[in-house]
């Protein structure tokens, strides 16, 4: 038997909320998917930390659900708890919103298959929400990317690295103006290194305004946990998703920290209410309200996993642009000590070390590949072949090739590599302009021959159309909703009609 705790009931669920609170509650049923208090344990990195550390890993997650569950009846008339072990998703037909705070059991359980070698020939991820589930819902932290990325939803595992700070926010959207007003309090705060790093942070300032989301980051140290960034690259391409802000992680400047999908709304960021500022609590409720307009609505666009899009090449080429073989072997340098250093420690301690690992603590210095070595693996090997043999050790040259070439690249022969469609330019100014389409199919009415537009139609579409005429009919009952998506194929595709 499902075990449900309520704690705020009422004799029916409205459809809608009020137009006002009452007694500073909405009459909006939420229900809180969360972790037993009794039944959290460590994760397996979690396993290295200290004892006190560890300690307050596990007291930290046994007071999440509870501090979920004050905090939301604080602001809603009708607030429900089941524990995440006992959560149906059928649970949530009862609700206007679900909060996941915690993953439920999967729908589906990881599958992997191992070929006779015992090599692994494919894996499937556990699914933990079906493809049917259309309620709207608030996924927190590393529930977002593991409902999202079984389902090919936007919501993907970038970097499990958010602090506490968001930026890029887009202060005009509904989550900052409804119903509570707030206006987030921005200090300056040093650009992150490792955003310069990427083609997009390049020319960023030395500091970047800052909204404070929660009283403590997991750079502290102390056992906050980390929240969960998504990759921004095609998360809105499609109507049905949007990006809201940017958080401080260890990847790229735009990546999502708070995002929609769908009906699903991505809030990564891993405080518990209790460490929340005042102005992200206010936030959050506004997600709440903003987040039940969509219920009913699944995500119609999709993300190919570990899809990238055309900025990869822009970093591929910064990369090489900026390659420093002293840097890297300085890099090597410091790593090696480390380890070194960590070797040593579990040694003195007493562990016994494994073979591999004497021998990495009698080495006086790393292994590093000569320089020549190093430039064309581990630096142009980012880049195409066909544009090595064109370049060569010019390393300024390729980052000039792809931002005059950008708006007509298409995916190479190997993974994460672009190279520029001949055809492209001949009929538009890029190849993710709906014009292109048009150009092709006026093209082939004046002459159904013209094989450069038939390339266009079958390269960028997943039509099969036979005449002009057809694809002039499709065209133009797309018009409006058409949207080309780098994540899911390189083509364009229709939003559903507005019924």
């Amino acid at each position: 038997m499902r075990s449900i705790l309520v704690f705020i009931a009422v004799s029916s669920m409205a459809a809608f909320a009020s137009a006002s609170p009452v007694n500073g509650r909405w009459d909006i049923s939420v229900l809180y998917v969360g972790a037993h208090p009794d039944r959290v344990e460590l994760e397996l990195a979690e396993d290295l930390e200290s004892l006190e550390v560890q300690e307050r890993i596990l007291q930290l997650k046994a007071a999440k659900t509870e501090s979920f569950r004050r905090f939301l009846a604080d602001h809603f008339i009708t607030v429900d708890v089941i524990y995440s072990h006992d959560y149906d998703e059928g649970d949530s037909d009862r609700y206007d919103v679900t909060v996941f705070g915690d993953l439920p059991q999967p729908f589906a359980p990881e599958t992997r298959e191992y070929s006779d070698d015992g090599s692994l020939l494919e894996r499937k991820k556990a699914v933990y929400l079906s493809d049917e589930f259309d309620n709207a819902a608030i996924l927190i932290n590393v529930v977002s990317p593991r409902v999202g990325e079984p389902l090919q939803y936007k919501m993907d595992w970038m970097c499990l690295c958010l602090d506490a700070h968001a930026h890029d926010v887009n202060t005009e959207h509904a989550i900052f103006r409804s119903p509570f007003k707030v206006t987030p309090t921005f200090t300056n705060v040093a650009t992150p290194e490792n955003y310069r790093k990427y083609y997009n942070g390049k020319d960023l300032p030395e500091a970047l305004p800052m909204w404070r989301v929660q009283s403590e980051g997991y750079t502290e140290e102390k056992g906050f946990p980390p929240g969960m960034l998504s990759t921004a690259a095609g998360f809105d391409d499609a109507p049905d998703g949007e990006v809201i802000s940017s958080g401080v992680g260890t990847k790229s400047v735009d990546s999502v920290a708070l995002g929609r999908h769908g009906n699903f709304f991505h809030w990564g960021f891993s405080a518990s209410p209790d460490a929340m500022t005042d102005e992200a609590r206010q936030v959050f409720i506004n997600a709440v309200h903003y987040i039940r307009q969509f219920d009913g609505q699944r995500p119609y666009s999709r993300r190919q996993f570990r899809s990238s899009t055309r900025e990869t090449a822009l970093d591929a080429a910064y990369r090489v642009k900026t390659a420093d073989y002293v840097e890297y072997v300085s890099f090597r340098q410091q790593a090696f000590e480390r380890q070194k250093a960590h070797l040593a420690s579990l040694q003195a301690a007493g562990e016994n070390l494994s073979f591999a690992n004497r021998r990495k603590l009698a080495q006086s210095s790393p292994d590093i590949e000569p320089e020549e070595t190093w430039l064309r693996t581990r630096v142009l090997g980012l880049i195409p072949d066909e544009l090595v043999a064109r370049y060569g050790t010019d390393l300024d040259a390729y980052l000039d090739f792809y931002e005059e070439n950008l708006e007509h690249l298409v995916p190479g022969e190997k993974r994460h590599q672009y190279v520029v469609d001949p055809v492209s330019p001949q009929f538009a100014e890029s190849n993710r302009h709906s014009s292109i389409l048009h150009a092709a199919i006026s093209a082939i009415e004046a002459n159904p021959d013209d094989v450069e537009a038939w390339s266009i139609l079958e390269r960028y579409t997943n039509g099969s159309f036979e005449s002009g005429a057809e694809w002039r009919k499709w065209y133009e009952g797309a018009s409006g909703r058409l949207y080309f998506s780098e994540v899911n194929g390189y083509k364009f595709e229709a939003a559903p009609a507005i019924e």
